[in-house]
């Protein structure tokens, strides 16, 4: 697999984040919300500031996956090295990806209506984002270093091929902005536009 298409297809992952949004807050109603979602409280976070934070989490994010262009399995000296630094970068990505997921929950909701299912959704779904790196650390750790189709195997363990929950479509900006408040203050952030432009193609992060 090239390592570009790596990048691409991994950050397809990122790129679901918010997604459920737009299907409504029936997905993710009162007693139905998965474990690993961090609970929502009562603190409203003035939209600017929360626009702010969510681009800069996104942008983060990108910015950890693209680390993984980088990588060559090749250029390790051995199979065993290179599948220990596959791991390496995964779990740097599950940590890095779980430290902005907690800086968005402790930020709280976005103070607009029906900010609390907004934010909700948001961190479900960064907790997905995390899940799908943790599959492929999984998927990297059964890797029999001997094995023949070594380099493939661990460079479609690091791109999450095969885990639907890495597939996704650059819809996270057109989300966010079906609330105007939110429209407007991410218009205001460099953050966001940088964002916009690393999710259309139009620049680099």
């Amino acid at each position: 697999m090239d390592r570009k298409l790596l990048v691409v297809t991994v950050a397809a992952g990122v790129l679901a984040a918010v997604v459920g949004c737009a299907r409504g807050g029936a997905e993710v109603a009162a007693g139905e919300r998965p474990a690993d979602a961090t609970t929502v409280g009562v603190r409203k976070a003035p939209v600017s500031s929360w626009a702010a934070s969510t681009c800069t989490g996104f942008v983060d994010t990108l910015k950890t996956i693209a680390t993984f262009i980088d990588y060559d399995p090749t250029a390790h000296g051995s199979t065993e090295r290179a599948k220990r630094a596959a791991l390496d970068l995964l779990n740097a990505a599950i940590k890095r990806t779980s430290e902005i997921k907690k800086k968005l929950a402790d930020g709280g909701a976005p103070d607009v209506a029906d900010g609390e299912r907004i934010q909700q959704l948001l961190l479900t779904d960064f907790a997905g984002q995390i899940g799908v790196f943790e599959t492929s650390r999984r998927d990297t750790e059964a890797i029999d270093p001997a094995a023949p189709n070594f380099t493939e195997s661990v460079m479609r363990a690091l791109s999450g091929e095969g885990n639907p929950a890495a597939q996704g479509e650059p819809k996270v900006l057109a989300v966010l902005e079906n609330t105007p408040e939110i429209k407007q203050a991410m218009a205001a952030h460099a953050s966001c536009r940088d964002l916009r432009g690393a999710l259309t193609g139009q620049s680099t992060l």
